[in-house]
């Protein structure tokens, strides 16, 4: 099937694969293996300009719903923009008091021994601290990605303290767009933290907790999964992509990073 001439799959229902958009990206590149999360602020198959829910435009299903539930409350996010018109002038924006809530868990068993998973996400970075994802909560245990002290980081808490702080040597570009990705293999010891294209390789081993640890009932996008360290007002969000049992390469993160900035012109 065709549609202005992007190709298209249906499945379940929902159109998957329109060449414009961030699963269309992954699917070009051949990294749509072990996806369990897209959205995409700009797709109208991601978010049709009304309503709670930011679709996954994957073949998991795995929704997000804007604030911290199913129905409006004061947590969700604003969009901003034409639904259907992908790009840098299409996204959601918060307040200072507003993230989203996984509809379905997909972050469930990162934070333990031989995490394997991916994250990449395109946002507008206002400077201050920003969590980008997050499986921790109030227990202080789970994995999160975000920027700290104008360090990009992949965090892991084992619930008595800090049980990994990878950082990537960039800085991030204040009050602009900026692409931030991680490939993490625990049982290899390896974490790859890419930012506008520029990767970084470091240590990325957590042995605790262990394997057989409870997982984490749900995540988060822009804040701790019980809407704590919000992120702060003006940050935007506008695509975000998920892989369990996943490690992407740096040379996979590259290609992602490269495919954003034919989009988002702005890119450092």
């Amino acid at each position: 099937m065709a549609l202005n001439g992007a190709a298209l799959t249906l499945m379940g229902g929902r159109r998957r694969g329109g060449a414009n958009n961030f699963f269309g990206d992954l699917q070009s590149l051949g990294l749509d293996t072990g996806l369990v999360r897209c959205v995409d602020a700009g797709a109208a198959e991601s978010y049709p300009g009304t309503g709670q829910t930011w679709a996954d435009l994957s073949p998991a299903g795995n929704d997000l719903y804007l604030g911290s539930s199913s129905g409006a409350d004061a947590a969700d996010q604003a969009f901003t923009g034409t639904a259907g018109e992908v790009g840098p002038d299409t996204y959601f924006s918060s307040d200072g008091g507003d993230y989203f809530v996984e509809a379905a868990a997909v972050m469930t068993d990162w934070h333990k021994n031989n995490g394997l998973f991916s994250v990449a996400a395109l946002i507008y970075y206002t400077g201050s601290n920003t969590i980008i994802v997050s499986s921790q909560g109030s227990v202080s245990q789970g994995v999160r990605l975000a920027i700290v002290s104008g360090i990009l980081r992949l965090q892991c808490y084992n619930g008595s303290g800090l049980a990994l702080d990878a950082q990537h040597p960039g800085t991030p570009t204040p009050n602009a767009w900026n692409f931030v990705a991680v490939g993490e293999d625990e049982a290899a010891e390896t974490c790859r933290l890419c930012l506008n294209g520029a990767n970084s390789s470091v240590a990325g081993t957590y042995t605790s907790p262990s394997a057989s640890n409870p997982a984490i009932a749900m995540g988060a996008v822009g804040a701790l999964n019980n809407g704590f360290l919000l992120a702060p007002a003006g940050t935007r969000f506008a695509r975000l992509a998920m892989w369990d049992g996943v490690a992407l390469s740096a040379a996979d993160l590259s290609a992602i990073y490269a495919k954003q900035a034919e989009l988002f012109t702005t890119l450092p």
